[in-house]
């Protein structure tokens, strides 16, 4: 009888712990969590310098994966709790270099996260090899992109229009969070 009370007990609390002990996805061993102003802190900290402001965004300058880039941290519209970073590495303009870049970094999000889903292809007109590769990421005909989906969000790799490369993480429980506010301010307008 003492070890069945002991085991409710133990699976309750257990129970309780889980449900309020929310995993957020992680940037830098920093959880994508709690007030924006306190994530760019633990990114100064980490040698980022803060490049712009405004209330539900930090535009930073430093170094990710051994290479200068640009971040902004999105934050919620009424709790300003970060939900979203995106990454900007360096512009690049020589499609070989890019796209080494691109495949090289993949590596290295698969050995963490596993395969992923990627898309790799050109649209017509463009297609590998033509010598206008840079041109169709330019015009949105590149579509070099794997996303990896985690219990605790989405991260996902691609070279943009913008002849960079971009990572982005998605805290799930945030992101949630943020569409909540966004909707409840759109409903408050309209």
């Amino acid at each position: 009888m003492k070890t069945t009370k002991f085991f409710l007990i133990a699976t309750f609390y257990l129970f309780i712990s889980c449900c309020y002990s929310q995993e957020h996805l992680m940037f830098k061993n920093i959880p994508l969590n709690g007030n924006i102003d306190i994530f760019a802190s633990e990114l100064i900290k980490e040698g980022f310098e803060i490049k712009e402001k405004n209330e539900n965004a930090i535009l930073m300058s430093g170094t990710y994966v051994n290479r200068l880039c640009d971040i902004i941290v999105f934050a919620t519209k009424k709790t300003k709790s970060v939900w979203r970073v995106n990454i900007y590495l360096p512009k690049d303009t020589i499609w070989n270099s890019i796209k080494n870049d691109y495949f090289e970094l993949k590596k290295q999000f698969i050995t963490k996260y596993g395969k992923g889903k990627s898309y790799e292809f050109f649209s017509k007109p463009y297609k590998e090899g033509d010598g206008y590769e840079m041109l169709a990421v330019l015009l949105e005909n590149c579509h070099y992109a794997t996303y990896w989906k985690t219990q605790r969000g989405m991260i996902s790799l691609n070279i943009s229009t913008f002849k960079k490369i971009s990572i982005k993480y998605e805290d799930n429980t945030n992101s949630a969070l943020d569409e909540k506010e966004t909707s409840e301010e759109i409903s408050k307008e309209i």
